[in-house]
């Protein structure tokens, strides 16, 4: 748990790769756990906006993480209220020192599950069809993830009922750490 918090936090950015491999962009990721006091769980917040844009991010998240008989599992909540209100969050000294868990609201079905796989690599992703989709028209959402201790490969889309890609992303984005610390 430990060691997949640790390549978790940071500030990344997108990489270009070949098209073939995956989508390419300027985005930028800034992850930073927050409420450290939680006994058995661990917080992360997550902010992915446009280069030059991240006044404006256009997804944020926040993840509870677990773990129970060898796997972790990142349970993804929404903020509450207006999420333009906490943008920056991860810069203050104590995030979201105002709220509380019982106020945030679970995505059901949404929750990620990792595995450790030789210790520097962790992969994740979303079982079913049970996390409605929030990209237009979709169906139900996708997600996979490979963390390591330099990068972060997500690919989150929208799926119709069959699982054919309908929304968001058309490949995997690869962020690379910049810097241990969100900035």
């Amino acid at each position: 748990m430990s060691l997949l918090l640790r390549f978790l936090t940071g500030t990344f950015e997108a990489i270009a790769q070949d098209e073939r491999l995956g989508a390419s962009s300027s985005d930028k990721l800034r992850q930073a756990p927050f409420w450290k006091d939680s006994t058995g769980e661990y917080w992360m917040y997550a902010e992915y906006a446009h280069a030059g844009e991240e006044e404006r991010p256009f997804r944020q998240r926040i993840y509870r993480f677990t773990e129970s008989q060898g796997l972790i599992t990142a349970t993804i909540f929404e903020l509450p209220g207006r999420p333009a209100v906490f943008v920056g969050e991860w810069r203050k000294e104590a995030p979201f020192a105002g709220l509380r868990p019982s106020q945030l609201r679970e995505r059901p079905g949404c929750a990620i599950v990792f595995l450790p796989q030789m210790e520097v690599l962790f992969n994740g992703g979303r079982k079913g069809e049970a996390c409605r989709g929030e990209f237009p028209g979709a169906h139900h959402e996708h997600a996979e993830f490979y963390v390591s201790s330099s990068s972060i490969r997500t690919f989150e889309d929208g799926r119709d009922a069959a699982g054919k890609h309908l929304s968001g992303p058309d490949g995997p984005s690869e962020f690379r750490k910049l810097l241990q610390f969100p900035r």
